[in-house]
């Protein structure tokens, strides 16, 4: 069972996996685990350890004299929240409950199959849960003693519990295997290139060099291997729709459905400064312009919206970026590998969507241009309520599925963005400026 619990955590230090002695495997750092509570956690700043010393003389909430399994599932399955939240969830699921306190919630959903961590900076509170776990005979959880700000768990696992999951976005650092059905499997479209060389310095920056062993698209080492798709790189090896893609940067930049933006003003104008251009390593200039750690508005290679914007491109032509000035976070995938600078990008096949996140913005009463009525388009390629959905089979209409928020400032806007994939966006193509707010565009 250990080991299925060790799968979530992570040296808090340097994010390299553990050993089953508790000792880091890159890093060489070895934990203890008093009273069977792992202490993946370093020292804190004053205000951590200010919260973590009122908790450790007043845990909370704390467990009657005369408990039991029966008084805990009974006591939590009064709240209505509780009760949904158990049975959203799946039997074989992997939890991790950030700031678990005495452990009551992660006890409740340690239910089936389930492998529950409960995670929190205060071990006092840790080492009641873990003693009620051992009372009412529950071995699927364990409590563990760490701190978000350098957390002991694993990348996939920390994004999901702290981003993925409160957001609900179909994003992942490491696909789980149960999401494996769901997923368009990529394909070579006609006349694509072939990648160089194993010695090629493209190809070394793509397999990390030569530690992954592709390029190719099916098992083993391709796009589609479920272990390359399993694998936690967080710089290149997220797996996301494009609804995810989108609204992870509109949570970003803005936040989504009232949350709190996850990047400030000042962080995202840190990450929008000019830190590299001009020619790269293999040997050209192709007009890119970095930023730290993202792509930014590039006139000849990438064109996005303005000053503000930040995102990242990816091989086959997938794209997503986010614009806190705009309010804007966007998101292209397409399962088709064509290759760069192809101009075909618009020709969407099946499975294949693009998702736009419209934040911060009042209703604007869009509606529909060409289209009388959206809803009944696409409903075999499984639209989701709120979803942006780019025809498909030539038919490059927009059209707004079951939204009434505002889109863009300027129908030009969105042109802008889209032309670097082969096309401008016209009014004859369903976008227009709303006819009850001129600043704004919206998806016929």
């Amino acid at each position: 069972m250990d080991d299925a619990f060790r799968a979530l955590l992570a040296c808090p230090a340097c994010r390299g996996s553990l050993d089953a002695g508790w000792r880091c495997q890159s890093c060489g750092i070895a934990y203890a685990v008093p009273d069977g509570v792992p202490a993946l956690r370093l020292h804190g700043d004053r205000r951590t350890e200010v919260v973590r010393d009122f908790y450790t003389a007043a845990p909370f909430p704390n467990y009657p004299p005369r408990d039991s399994l029966t008084w805990l599932r009974t006591r939590a399955g009064r709240s209505r929240f509780a009760r949904l939240l158990d049975e959203a969830v799946p039997g074989d699921a992997r939890i991790v409950e950030i700031g678990c306190g005495t452990g009551q919630m992660s006890l409740y959903l340690a239910r089936a199959d389930r492998i529950v961590i409960g995670a929190d900076l205060t071990r006092a509170s840790l080492l009641l849960g873990a003693a009620a776990a051992t009372r009412f005979g529950i071995d699927n959880v364990m409590m563990v003693e760490t701190d978000l700000a350098q957390p002991g768990l694993r990348p996939g696992a920390y994004f999901r519990s702290v981003v993925g999951d409160p957001l609900g976005l179909r994003a992942w650092i490491g696909l789980p295997a149960d999401e494996l059905g769901s997923l368009a499997r990529l394909t070579e479209a006609e006349g694509r290139p072939p990648m160089p060389g194993p010695e090629h310095l493209l190809t070394r920056i793509v397999t990390m060099n030569g530690a992954l062993v592709f390029p190719g698209l099916d098992v083993p080492h391709g796009w589609n291997d479920p272990a390359l798709l399993g694998m936690e790189l967080p710089g290149a090896g997220a797996v996301a729709s494009a609804t995810g893609l989108a609204g992870l940067y509109a949570a970003a930049v803005t936040g989504i459905d009232g949350s709190a933006r996850l990047l400030t003003a000042d962080t995202v104008t840190d990450a929008v400064r000019e830190v590299s251009s001009g020619q790269g390593f293999l040997g050209f200039d192709a007009g890119a312009r970095w930023g730290s750690g993202y792509l930014l508005d590039s006139a000849t290679f990438r064109p996005l919206l303005g000053a503000r914007s930040f995102g990242n491109d990816g091989a086959g032509g997938q794209f997503a970026f986010g614009d806190d000035e705009y309010g804007v976070g966007f998101g292209y995938v397409a399962n088709r590998m064509i290759g760069h600078g192809d101009d075909r990008d618009f020709r969407i096949e099946r499975r294949t969507d693009i998702a736009v996140f419209a934040v911060g913005g009042e209703d604007l009463h869009p509606r529909s241009v060409r289209h009388h009525d959206p809803r009944l388009f696409l409903v075999a390629d499984g639209v989701e309520h709120g979803d942006i959905v780019l025809a498909t089979h030539g038919h490059p209409d927009f059209l707004a599925v079951g939204r009434k928020e505002g889109f863009m400032r300027r129908a030009a806007d969105i042109g802008r963005v889209l032309d670097h994939v082969g096309r401008g966006i016209d009014e004859g193509d369903g976008i227009r400026s709303d006819r009850d707010h001129g600043q704004r565009a919206v998806i016929g």
